[in-house]
């Protein structure tokens, strides 16, 4: 049985070092679609994005910033282990023992606005 939770609107700031292989190992299905999408945001002005989103213009040049940056693999955070919303921290991944983070990694799906769909052990 597959366990579905959706994201969270609160976030870690995804900075662990990240290795070529651990990336390549880990890699969202979503990833290229994901790249089209911050590229499309980092062409826009705060001003448009603001718009389009209908979010606040700090929120807007936040988002610019992060599609800035997003190409810049070296660092990042297993998808479980980034979000940090009220699911995610009853959920509590790094309390698990590694057969039930195996568990998960093969039986917990994420949906992500960005990505779609996340395996617990994606690098974001």
């Amino acid at each position: 049985m597959i366990t579905l939770i959706a994201e969270s609107k609160t976030m870690t700031a995804c900075d662990r070092p990240v290795s070529p292989d651990g990336l390549r190992l880990h890699a969202p299905v979503g990833e290229e679609s994901a790249g089209e999408i911050m590229a499309h945001i980092a062409e826009m002005s705060a001003m448009e994005l603001a718009s389009v989103a209908k979010f606040s213009g700090a929120m807007a040049v936040k988002a610019i910033k992060l599609a800035y940056e997003f190409p810049d693999k070296s660092r990042g955070e297993r998808a479980v282990e980034a979000f940090t919303g009220v699911v995610f921290r009853a959920f509590d991944y790094a309390s698990l023992d590694e057969a039930e983070k195996r568990r998960a990694d093969s039986d917990v799906r994420l949906i992500s606005s960005l990505y779609g769909w996340l395996r617990p052990d994606d690098i974001i």
